[in-house]
């Protein structure tokens, strides 16, 4: 299965407008509530949170890969080794690219003492990706039964139609063979003309048959 944010152009839109959502609320507090100016706000709330939005993508592969690890402790292992090594990189590439492109000395303080809420919020943001990629996985397994189901039960009638009609044809065509032999000798007139009809009937059956498959 292909990742559902770059497959879909409807969610890819709806993916970039939320984190310009998240962008924006964190630029306004870094702004208006730690009072760093708009530069350095900016920089900021861009530069952490583009890079996880891109970052969050992968995880669908993480994701993708335990589907099937039905140990709860092996599946907790491996989305806690994989959040530590997200996380860890999310954060050190961010600061060191801020502390080299940043020198204003207030900022950078704030950006250490802000180390401890970004593990959190990184947290965060790792937990909300699993949880929306699962709950696509399992979105997408019920409608693949649901398709599934829905095949099976067309299979199935259209089985229940041919054992119906080859059930029953046989002793029809029987019986009226047999009364068309009886009249070719006595009456050919009567046999041709049941003959004739028996042909538009077998012709009807057949196509209102393929009717009713169809509409299954």
């Amino acid at each position: 299965m292909l990742n559902p944010i770059t497959n879909n152009r409807t969610y890819l839109i709806n993916y970039a407008m939320v984190w310009l959502l998240i962008i924006g609320a964190h630029f306004a507090v870094l702004h208006w509530y730690y009072l760093l100016s708009i530069r350095f706000s900016l920089a900021d709330s861009f530069l952490f949170n583009t890079f996880f939005a891109f970052l969050g993508i992968s995880l669908w592969y993480v994701v993708r890969y335990n589907k099937t690890n039905s140990k709860f402790f092996s599946l907790f292992t491996s989305h806690a080794v994989s959040s530590l090594l997200l996380i860890g990189f999310w954060l050190i590439t961010g600061y060191v690219i801020l502390k080299y492109a940043i020198s204003d000395s207030t900022y950078l303080s704030f950006l250490d003492r802000s180390f401890p809420w970004r593990i959190v919020s990184g947290i965060f943001y790792y937990a909300a990706f699993i949880l929306i990629y699962y709950v696509i996985i399992y979105y997408n397994d019920i409608q693949e039964k649901i398709k599934q189901e829905a095949h099976l039960n067309t299979l199935l009638k259209e089985i229940e139609l041919s054992a119906l009609k080859n059930q029953i044809n046989p002793h029809f065509l029987f019986n009226s063979l047999n009364s068309i032999s009886s009249l070719t000798m006595s009456s050919p007139q009567k046999a041709q003309e049941m003959i004739i009809q028996l042909s538009d009937y077998l012709r009807y059956s057949l196509s209102n048959n393929d009717r009713q498959i169809a509409t299954l």
